[in-house]
């Protein structure tokens, strides 16, 4: 479970609408708002709480993924990386914090750092905010923030 931006949201909202699996990842995003909005990404991983767009043993979104996803490496073996796994091995990481930071700072400034496309809430808020802004294309300032307030924080 991640943070990603409005924009990146909005990638995967369009990519699993046209493949036909906006419904089951929708169903999952509304069954966890009330976790992601009481509680840390932390506490996700301890509660074995998955990202929305896992299906049994793919990523759903893995053609359009997020950049925190896309760079994400390991060298350890990926089944290790399931918070489900029994499987006995040592989780190896690739520490990249450099060069995704740089990514990032690129990113935002190519999306208005300061526009509702570079909000970074949790995945399972965040594509539910995609979904509403692509079908509500005319939200004005004040009806955006409250359904990030009143409906997605």
């Amino acid at each position: 479970m991640v943070y990603i931006t409005v924009a990146e949201a909005i990638v995967i909202h369009e990519h699993l609408e046209k493949a036909g699996r906006w419904p089951e990842v929708f169903q999952k995003c509304s069954q966890m708002l009330s976790s992601v909005r009481n509680s840390s990404p932390m506490s996700w991983f301890r509660m074995n709480v998955a990202c929305p767009v896992l299906s049994d043993d793919d990523c759903l979104a893995y053609a359009v993924r997020p950049a925190t996803c896309a760079v994400h490496f390991v060298l350890s073996d990926p089944s290790l990386c399931s918070p489900w796994t029994t499987e006995l091995g040592e989780y190896l990481p690739v520490e990249l914090e450099d060069v995704f930071l740089d990514f990032q700072k690129t990113l935002h400034s190519s999306i208005d750092a300061h526009g509702i496309l570079a909000l970074k809430m949790p995945i399972p808020a965040s594509l539910i905010m995609a979904e509403r802004v692509r079908y509500q294309p005319n939200l004005t300032p004040e009806a955006l923030v409250r359904l990030i307030y009143n409906e997605l924080a």
